[in-house]
């Protein structure tokens, strides 16, 4: 997705589209949340969750200095970071294995709205 990303203003983006899609996804209420059908909302919350995390990442990676003389982006790392800080109970998000009792793939994720 950002391979041919070359500043730090588009890759914060993809950051941004991705832990917007993952918040919607994730928040009771919204859209997304109520026309899905809870096994396909939990394999996209899933997948979501997993971009994210490689997308930030990814980021994170952007931000680092790249040779000798290049001292890295800052302002990336840092808004990468507080981004990450806001989301992290979503970013955590991982689908719960199923059982050996358990037919198909239903799985289930908390709300992103929890006190916790």
């Amino acid at each position: 997705l950002m391979a041919g990303f070359f500043t730090s203003e588009p890759v914060l983006e993809a950051v941004r589209i991705i832990l917007s899609t993952l918040r919607c996804l994730t928040t009771a209420g919204t859209y997304a949340a109520r026309t899905l059908g809870t096994i396909d909302h939990n394999l996209l919350v899933a997948d979501a969750a997993h971009l994210a995390r490689l997308t930030c990442l990814t980021a994170l990676q952007r931000s680092r200095p790249s040779g000798p003389h290049d001292v890295g982006d800052d302002d990336l790392r840092l808004a990468v970071l507080s981004s990450v800080g806001s989301m992290l109970p979503q970013l955590l998000l991982v689908p719960a294995p199923a059982t050996s009792g358990q037919q198909g793939t239903k799985r289930s994720f908390p709300s992103g709205n929890s006190a916790n």
